[in-house]
């Protein structure tokens, strides 16, 4: 505890700007992932018939948001890193990961989690130290991403003008062991979407998570950006989309990255 300790205070002074941290006991309300996601079915359901339509735009908002960033709550969750955090250039620098529950398999316990950036008080939360297979508590300020149905549910650790309170992010141990992340739920195309209309009634209690599809057949490919859209025997559609630094063709790429999508008419199993 003590090391630990002198590591959050050899943080605080770098880049010319002082950051005071702050024990993540002494803030936030202790939730668990699934209670910051789960979201009433009456709500999603009416999602299902409004894609697009400014009217179903707060339905699928986490509770703790409140509707307005100037309302949301901090909070304290625990989770196990799904992969370690990058910083991705087209997201403004930012570091960004995904936690997921402790409880395995738990429906609705996916967390995307960032900084508005990679700065002194960003890396002060220490979000750069952590690996896959973390098992974490952290302290942040809940936000939603985009204002259309479908958004995505986020959690802050840093992020100037919104939660600028610097929270060293507790390290509990590892799941099973370092680098060690939990096994992939297994999904079909018709747990999201039903032909080409997204259904969140079924789907949004896998936001964020880390799952598997199988027996697809790739129908469309973007070689620009190297996201691609399967579909299974029934054509039910999914789209695979460009936002980490292995899997694209974009200038955020990984320079060790090999990846090219499959073509058109590869069976995915």
């Amino acid at each position: 505890m003590r090391m630990r300790l002198l590591v959050f205070l050899l943080i605080a002074v770098c880049g010319g700007a002082f950051v005071t941290p702050v024990f993540s006991q002494q803030i936030g309300k202790v939730v668990t992932v699934p209670q910051l996601q789960i979201i009433s079915m009456d709500s999603l359901k009416k999602l299902d018939g409004t894609q697009g339509l400014a009217s179903g735009t707060n339905l699928d908002d986490s509770p703790y948001w409140h509707g307005s960033d100037t309302k949301a709550d901090t909070v304290r969750v625990s989770g196990v890193v799904m992969v370690a955090p990058s910083v991705l250039s087209y997201t403004l620098q930012r570091y960004n990961t995904y936690i997921q529950d402790t409880t395995l398999n738990q429906l609705w316990g996916g967390l995307n989690v960032l900084t508005d950036d990679s700065s002194a008080n960003a890396q002060g939360t220490l979000i750069n130290a952590l690996d896959t297979g973390t098992v974490v508590t952290i302290t942040g300020r809940v936000t939603e991403f985009g204002s259309q149905p479908n958004g995505l549910t986020e959690m802050f650790a840093y992020k100037k003008g919104f939660f600028e309170t610097v929270v060293p992010i507790e390290i509990n141990g590892y799941y099973r062991t370092a680098g060690n992340r939990p096994a992939p739920i297994e999904v079909t195309c018709d747990s999201f979407a039903v032909g080409t209309v997204p259904m969140p009634s079924r789907g949004e209690k896998y936001e964020g998570m880390y799952v598997i599809v199988r027996n697809v057949t790739v129908s469309a490919v973007n070689t620009s950006s190297g996201s691609f859209t399967f579909q299974d025997a029934a054509g039910n559609q999914m789209q695979i989309y460009d936002g980490s630094r292995w899997y694209t063709k974009r200038g955020h790429r990984d320079s060790r990255s090999t990846y090219t999508p499959p073509p058109v008419g590869t069976v995915l199993k």
